[in-house]
């Protein structure tokens, strides 16, 4: 006898009561509860501290990613997890380590990479604990929300503070920490591979263009000290690779993280923007000659993270400090349209500020963000009048005004400051009045 589809069916999955169970329990399912989407296109930093009682010491405390629209509006929160629950790992960080949480993205564009402590929020003196018994967690976070905290490494930033991770396609996974210098491993491992066991400490590690890049403190490694280098050939993945300096004309002071663009033609790098710690500021360089020359520094006090992108030739850059003992928290935005080897100028704009018992670390761009090149930069600003000729009489209560008019194609009319100057010592003779959301300055 051929039974029907219904009577074939096990007497179990007819049961409703039983079918009803299954639905519920996965639209309650922890992990698909805790994802929030991030949008390309804004940015998100690494925050450490909840604000409140949670002090930020020397002890673990808890992570998060802020993400931020590009206005500096908070869009969302992700909470790294503080315990073990499979097959997560916790990730928390040290309290007041500055040089932690260099956060990076994804060279494919669909990751964020992390890195932490797989311990208890509280742990003291977290950074001095031993990798082999609090493993040195890798946390990769997708476009949708979801963290992953599976790679817990325990030979990576022994007794020391573990600072960054890169990755291509959030596979291979390449770390960087204040002990054990440059290292490989994969998703999901707990161990790894040392890529030259002559370099100790190190800040961000990134790729770009297919090959690796590391940062580090120049006073740092001895004979084998570097401010920002390449890390052997390509990717590597295997011990014995070159440390190879980058070729600075004068190089950066304290480079903490770094943001690679290429803005001119190809795919290589042409243009570094460095957060400089002991110079004060995010610094510009372009490659001219063989050599990589600073081409401007704009001033942001105790700056450790920084990230660009290059739209259609206007370069939008992020910045993070932590303020002088890293337990502060502010986000600045800068603009930069000066194209391949045009100085950086202009002066960045807090677009947020961290609460109390909460700063800020390193920032990136949101996973699925398209990281341009080549954009050509718009034209320079153009300023007209409603005369030829200076119309406006001093001194004539019927005529005391000259129309002038500011354009520009980059910018809206929010981001402009237009500054007004007057060679005569009497203030009055400039107005303070602008048609544009942004005033003008004078005298």
């Amino acid at each position: 006898m051929v039974m029907g589809r219904e009577s074939a069916k096990p007497e179990w999955l007819r049961m409703p009561g039983v079918l009803l169970l299954t639905v519920i329990a996965v639209l309650t399912s922890p992990a698909a509860a805790a994802a929030t989407p991030l949008t390309a296109g804004d940015v998100v930093v690494y925050r450490v501290g909840s604000g409140g009682a949670e002090a930020l010491t020397s002890n673990a405390t808890s992570a998060f990613l802020d993400e931020f629209e590009p206005s500096g509006s908070l869009a969302a929160t992700l909470a790294f997890p503080t315990t073990t629950v499979a097959p997560n790992k916790a990730l928390v960080a040290s309290g007041s380590a500055g040089s932690e949480g260099l956060l990076t993205l994804s060279e494919n564009g669909q990751f964020l990479l992390a890195t932490g402590y797989n311990a208890p929020t509280g742990q003291v003196e977290i950074a001095g604990t031993k990798a082999s018994t609090v493993p040195r967690t890798v946390g990769r976070v997708n476009g949708a929300g979801v963290i992953n905290t599976e790679t817990a490494l325990t030979d990576f930033a022994d007794k020391n503070n573990p600072r960054s991770a890169a990755s291509t396609n959030g596979t291979k996974i390449w770390v960087g920490g204040a002990a054990g210098g440059v290292r490989f491993t994969e998703l999901t491992k707990t161990t790894s591979t040392s890529l030259n066991s002559l370099v100790i400490n190190v800040r961000q590690v990134t790729t770009f263009n297919n090959q690796l890049y590391a940062s580090a403190d120049p006073t740092k490694n001895g004979a084998s000290a570097f401010t920002i280098a390449t890390v052997g050939s390509g990717l590597p993945m295997t011990s014995g690779q070159a440390i190879t300096s980058l070729p600075f004309e004068i190089a950066p002071e304290q480079p903490f993280a770094y943001s690679m663009l290429a803005l001119g033609l190809g795919l290589a790098p042409d243009t570094i923007y460095v957060a400089d710690n002991k110079l004060g500021g995010v610094s510009k360089y372009g490659l001219e000659g063989g050599k990589w020359v600073r081409k401007g520094t704009v001033e942001i006090p105790f700056v450790t993270g920084v990230t660009a992108n290059d739209v259609n030739g206007v370069v939008t850059i992020y910045a993070t400090s932590s303020g002088k003992n890293g337990t502060l928290g502010t986000l600045y935005k800068l603009s930069d349209v000066s194209g391949v080897n045009g100085m950086l100028t202009g002066i960045p704009v807090e677009i947020a500020t961290a609460p109390a018992n909460e700063a800020f670390r390193g920032v990136a761009f949101a996973p699925g963000t398209t990281i341009g090149h080549g954009g050509t930069p718009p034209s320079a600003p153009t300023i007209t009048t409603a005369e030829n000729t200076l119309a406006a009489a001093i001194g004539d209560p019927s005529n005391q005004s000259l129309p002038v008019t500011v354009g520009d194609s980059a910018y809206a009319p929010s981001e402009l400051t237009v500054t007004v100057r007057s060679s005569s010592e009497d203030p009055s003779i400039v107005q303070r009045g602008c048609d544009s959301p942004s005033a003008p300055t004078g005298p």
